[in-house]
């Protein structure tokens, strides 16, 4: 076996090894929930602003409390139409209320069981939750961002 040139000095390699843990420790779950939730306000204040009606405005959060898997960090956030208000849409689940206010009721798929496409059709309402996004997301990570490297580099 070649010999390497490379050579490493064992207190070095610690101490790259106990600042690369902080920096990891530093983003525990309720930190990146905290980011998220304070980088995504404008994204869901947006998406209120301009819900057709003023019925839609309780059901349209942030959910960080994501459902966590055994050795899996949980990281994320959704964003959108998470609640659904029983007494308002009583048959509707909060993804198939989120659809039908964003697209309507009308066929949007057409097709059999392996050949279903979709109509591309909006068919009641104008998107307005795709909007939000789509205005917003530039700002979102971009704080978001800025938020995780100070708290990597200073841990505040």
């Amino acid at each position: 076996m070649p010999k390497s040139n490379i050579t490493v000095d064992r207190r070095e390699m610690a101490a790259f090894r106990k600042e690369i843990k902080r920096m990891m420790e530093s983003l525990d779950h309720n930190t990146m929930a905290g980011i998220h939730e304070r980088n995504l306000q404008t994204m869901v204040l947006d998406m209120q602003v301009n819900a057709p009606s003023d019925r839609f405005v309780p059901v349209i959060d942030v959910d960080t409390k994501v459902k966590r898997r055994p050795r899996v960090p949980v990281r994320g956030a959704r964003i959108g139409v998470l609640k659904n208000r029983k007494r308002l849409f009583p048959d509707f689940s909060a993804p198939a209320l989120a659809s039908v206010l964003e697209y309507g009721t009308g066929e949007r798929f057409r097709g059999g069981v392996f050949n279903l496409a979709s109509t591309g059709k909006v068919t009641d309402r104008r998107s307005w939750l795709r909007r939000a996004w789509d205005r917003r997301v530039g700002i979102y990570m971009t704080g978001a961002e800025r938020d995780i490297i100070r708290r990597v580099e200073h841990g505040r």
